[in-house]
């Protein structure tokens, strides 16, 4: 991903000048790649993400990939649920 985001051009002005309502401003946009590329830890987040069981399945043809974890309590939910009451 990382590669993706630093080989991706960005336009140098805006073709349009309309409102956020047809995309983001092109300025946040460098803000946040910028931040992404220099300021966001990849490798930590990769791992945090590997400690899930992933799994794939195809959907009308699309291959969809998805992260299923069961809660480490039964009555998770339950508990979840009866906080929130």
């Amino acid at each position: 991903m990382k590669s993706l985001i630093s080989n991706t051009r960005l336009p140098t002005k805006p073709l349009y000048d309309v409102g956020q309502g047809m995309g983001i401003k092109l300025d946040v946009l460098d803000k946040l790649r910028s931040e992404w590329l220099n300021g966001f830890d990849w490798d930590t987040q990769q791992a945090k993400l590997n400690e899930f069981h992933h799994y794939t399945t195809v959907i009308e043809g699309q291959t969809v990939h998805f992260i299923h974890e069961r809660p480490a309590e039964e009555d998770a939910i339950l508990q979840a649920r009866s906080r929130n009451s």
